[in-house]
């Protein structure tokens, strides 16, 4: 090898070295804090309840609509009936005519999810409970034509 050619190596060498080293001092890591805040689900409300015609010894139907007013689907786990009473001058007890036994849901499990707010629009479901109201079989003659009020409740867990 001639004294230019180790020269030249030597100064390859030496720039490869260099370059490695660089390349090291330039590798960096660093770390910060940080916050995240959760946010708050929004109440689902129910709409469009409708009962099919009660007579004595039926067992009818609730159909209603759940509103998901929330970023995320939401499934339904549970149905309260709660509050009934009967309009202004009627004369059927509706405690001793109508219950609400436990009835069976017409949605298989997977219909029983309520879609995730889109937009400005809520995700909306339509349920049918089959069997959730029935009139006893004795029912007073007084019930007849009566109608029946009560407040229709939901609950459900998310399913993001």
């Amino acid at each position: 090898m001639t004294k230019r050619s180790v020269v030249v190596a030597s100064a390859v060498a030496v720039s490869v070295v260099g370059a490695g080293a660089a390349w090291a001092a330039w590798s960096l890591t660093g770390t910060g804090a940080a916050n995240a805040t959760a946010g708050s689900a929004a109440e689902l409300t129910v709409t469009n309840v409708t009962v099919t015609q009660l007579t004595p010894n039926v067992t009818g139907n609730v159909v209603l609509t759940v509103n998901n007013p929330n970023p995320f689907p939401v499934r339904v786990t549970g149905f309260t009936f709660t509050g009934l009473t009967k309009g202004q001058g009627e004369d059927c007890n509706v405690g001793a005519n109508i219950t609400f036994p436990t009835g069976t849901l017409s949605s298989t499990p997977a219909d029983l999810l309520v879609p995730a707010k889109v937009g400005a629009s809520n995700g909306t479901k339509t349920i049918t409970y089959t069997g959730s109201i029935r009139m006893k079989a004795d029912a007073d003659d007084n019930c007849q034509g009566a109608v029946f009020s009560f407040t229709t409740g939901v609950s459900a867990n998310s399913e993001a």
